[in-house]
């Protein structure tokens, strides 16, 4: 009867611990989901907010071409066709918010030169800049740095910052994209880290 009872005791104890444990499991897998959807629509509404610039563009330079083809004509195609990656960029930004949440996003590592990749998105976003009166700067310290990097991951990250920074600067303001290579510190001399410091002359 002893044998019986404290059986039962304990029986009732571990069914009141997972009865606890499953509905505290819920409540975080709730919370969890509920801060995910916060993310996700904060992530959608910026980037919708973020379709406005090149669609800005493309439309401004249209009407510029057609009332000055001389004078507007490659430049205008230049920052129409410039406008249009970067709108091809933001719908490729909502589609990895997809494969995020499932989990399915990968990296695609390769090995390049990253002073000269940088150089490059800088260089499609000065037509951005331009129409702020804004200088977009870049200075490297190293004239090369071969690294394995994701290309698409890269661009999609400096080139929100950059965008982000013409936004909020001022007409005439300044951008500075400049980079470090330093010792890292959990290898000691063994290894690099490549440090990217973006400053601005806006709020």
């Amino acid at each position: 009867a002893y044998i019986a009872f404290s059986l039962l005791v304990l029986s009732l104890i571990y069914a009141i611990y997972r009865y606890q444990l499953n509905r505290s499991l819920e409540q975080a897998e709730a919370l969890r989901l509920k801060e995910l959807d916060a993310v996700k629509t904060k992530l959608y509404t910026n980037n919708t907010h973020e379709f406005r610039t090149p669609l800005t563009v493309i439309s401004g330079m249209t009407t510029q071409i057609k009332e000055q083809p001389e004078e507007w004509f490659h430049q205008g195609l230049d920052m129409i066709e410039r406008s249009s990656h970067r709108l091809l960029d933001l719908v490729n930004q909502m589609l990895d918010l997809n494969k995020l949440e499932s989990g399915k996003l990968q990296l695609h590592l390769q090995q390049n030169d990253m002073v000269s990749f940088l150089q490059y998105i800088v260089d499609s976003i000065h037509s951005l800049a331009e129409n702020r009166n804004i200088q977009v700067h870049f200075y490297s310290e190293e004239d090369e740095v071969w690294m394995d990097y994701d290309a698409d991951k890269i661009q999609q990250i400096i080139t929100n910052l950059l965008t982000n920074a013409i936004k909020f600067s001022p007409q005439g303001g300044h951008i500075y994209l400049t980079t470090k290579v330093i010792p890292d510190p959990t290898e000691g001399t063994l290894k690099k880290q490549l440090h990217l410091i973006l400053r601005d002359t806006g709020v």
